[in-house]
């Protein structure tokens, strides 16, 4: 049985949620089965992420690149 609930959200952004996506919070969730990285805590809208590069010596180890300002999560 159809509820008839064809209800169409409208907000400042326009229909539906969100239209962009830029929150005011975010949740951080994870497990401790990860390689050693840095965390900013923060939304990535350029790429995927590479928190962990592979080295010839340590094996995975922390991208430079990734999150520079963050703090050092392991």
């Amino acid at each position: 049985m159809d509820p008839g609930n064809d209800t169409v959200v409208i907000g400042a952004q326009g229909p539906g949620f969100p239209v962009t996506w830029d929150p005011r919070y975010v949740y951080a969730a994870g497990t401790v089965t990860a390689p050693d990285h840095r965390e900013g805590y923060e939304v990535n809208t350029t790429a995927n992420r590479l928190p962990a590069v592979a080295d010839e010596v340590d094996g995975y180890v922390v991208n430079p690149v990734d999150q520079p300002d963050g703090t050092f999560a392991y």
